[in-house]
């Protein structure tokens, strides 16, 4: 009979595989990251110039909807790293003498689908993940500026994960758990100064609008090629209305003009 507390050779052996096998992905992540934290939670150093502006307007006699620019994946105006929305930013001016509500505003796609602005910065790039594969069975997009680049950087780091893991069995754990620890400290604050910047940002639905009172922010959309059109909702004092804003200029967003 085996005494109390001690494993077989055989699963001795099994737990030291595993153990390895643990420490080694986790000394891959840390030499291939350079203990740094991931670029999913990672905003932008040094800010790029301001987004191009575009300006477009769509108004009636009671409300005005100006488009002020669109900030895309890489583009100028970015503050987080690989940001897998586009963000919309504009504003608001009430023309009239009444109160106006904006309860809705939707983005209408190439397969004339209508997209709400999210709320959550990480469902958003879920949503784009999971888009991306349907908008590519109707024609050739993009993420954005410098997308090819940063999917090749991302292949290449999937092929020397294996090559590298056999020079690393011998990592001291202490020291690799005090780096997988810090990466992951990090992480979690990295995380939360990008879930604030994107709340400062968000233009919150609905909206009371007082009478020629004016209101600016952003609505942060999935990633969507070639946009048709901005549809606002709302409510007056006489009913419900409907602004339609044209997306024309924004005809080659996301779009691949590369040869074929």
């Amino acid at each position: 009979m085996l005494s109390a507390g001690i494993a077989p050779p055989g699963t001795r052996g099994a737990m030291w595989f595993i153990i390895r096998a643990l420490l080694v992905v986790s000394a891959a992540a840390c030499v291939l990251g350079g203990c740094t934290t991931t670029r999913k939670y990672r905003m932008v150093d040094e800010p790029s110039t301001c987004a191009l502006e575009l300006n477009v307007v769509a108004a009636n006699p009671e409300l005005e909807i100006r488009l002020a620019s669109v900030t895309v994946y890489q583009g100028p105006g970015s503050w987080k790293q690989d940001a897998l929305w586009d963000e919309y930013s504009i504003s608001l001016r009430s023309r009239g003498s009444r109160v106006i509500t904006v309860e809705s505003l939707a983005l209408v796609d190439i397969l004339g689908e209508s997209k709400l602005p999210g709320t959550d910065p990480w469902e958003l790039e879920r949503l784009s993940e999971a888009n991306w594969e349907r908008y590519a069975r109707v024609g050739r997009f993009v993420l954005g500026v410098g997308a090819a680049g940063a999917m090749q950087a991302a292949a290449l780091g999937m092929g020397l994960a294996g090559g590298a893991a056999t020079g690393i069995l011998y990592v001291m754990p202490v020291l690799l758990l005090t780096n997988v620890t810090a990466v992951a400290v990090m992480n979690y604050q990295n995380k939360d100064r990008v879930q604030i910047e994107f709340e400062r940002r968000r233009l919150k639905l609905p909206i009371q609008l007082a009478p020629n009172a004016a209101l600016r922010g952003s609505l942060f959309f999935p990633m969507v090629p070639t946009p048709q059109r901005l549809i606002l909702r709302g409510m007056a004092s006489d009913g419900p209305f409907e602004l339609a804003m044209d997306l024309q200029r924004l005809a080659g967003l996301h779009v691949d003009s590369s040869p074929r």
